[in-house]
C-alpha cells in the first residue's frame, strides 16, 4: 500500500511539472470561477484557504473571489504533533513558515474551530471524482478532515490530478467535493 502511494505521488508530481506557468494560472482562474458559482460557496460565511505550494493549483484568484464576496478567510497552520489548526487572517498578513514549512499566520494569532457551514479547501496530490484523496504524505489534512466540525471539504486540483483509483488506508479521509478546471464532482456516498 505504501509503495503504491509513493508511486502514485511520484507520477502526479511528474505530471504537475509538465504544466506551464500560463496553464497553472488559467487552471487556478477556472477553478475559482467554478467554485464561486457553486451553492456551497454561496452558503459559506468562512472559507479555509490553501496556501498553495509552487507546484499546486494557484489559489490567488480564489482569495480575490472570496474577499469580493465578503467571506471571512481562515488559514491552515501546522502545529506540533502533526495537527493543523485554522486561523482567521487576511491574505498573507505577516505569514511565517509553520511546522510543515508552509506559509501560515504567525503563532500569536489565535486559532478558531471549524463549524457547520464553513468551506474547507484542501490540497492534494491526486483525487478521484468520488472524493478519495492522496495527500503529500504527512497526514496533516487527514487529521483536520477527521475533526472538521461538519464543514464541507473541497479538494482543489488540476485535471491531470484526477485518477480512477487511489490506494487508501483506514486513516485516509475523503473530501465532499472535488473541483478541477473541467468541473465539480460531489461525493455522493
Amino acid at each position: 500500500m505504501i509503495l503504491a502511494k509513493r508511486a502514485l505521488r511520484s507520477e502526479m508530481f511528474a505530471r504537475r511539472r509538465t504544466l506551464t506557468p500560463e496553464a497553472r494560472e488559467a487552471a487556478g482562474a477556472r477553478v475559482a470561477e467554478l467554485l464561486a458559482q457553486s451553492a456551497e460557496f454561496a452558503a459559506a460565511q468562512r472559507i479555509v484557504m490553501v496556501a498553495a505550494l509552487a507546484s499546486e493549483l494557484p489559489t490567488a484568484r480564489i482569495i480575490e473571489v472570496a474577499l469580493a464576496a465578503k467571506k471571512e478567510l481562515l488559514w491552515p497552520r501546522a502545529g506540533a504533533a502533526g495537527k493543523i489548526e485554522v486561523v482567521p487572517s487576511g491574505p498573507h498578513d505577516g505569514f511565517v513558515r509553520d511546522a510543515a514549512g508552509v506559509l501560515a499566520p504567525p503563532p500569536e494569532v489565535r486559532a478558531c474551530r471549524l463549524t457547520l457551514g464553513d468551506l474547507l479547501l484542501v490540497p492534494g496530490v491526486a483525487f478521484t471524482r468520488r472524493g478519495a484523496r492522496l495527500g503529500r504524505g504527512g497526514g496533516y489534512y487527514d487529521r483536520l478532515l477527521a475533526d472538521a466540525g461538519g464543514c464541507l471539504s473541497v479538494g482543489l486540483a488540476f485535471d491531470i490530478q484526477l485518477v480512477d483509483e487511489i490506494p487508501t488506508e483506514s486513516h485516509d479521509r475523503e473530501v465532499d467535493i472535488v473541483v478541477t478546471p473541467s468541473g465539480i464532482w460531489r461525493n455522493t456516498q
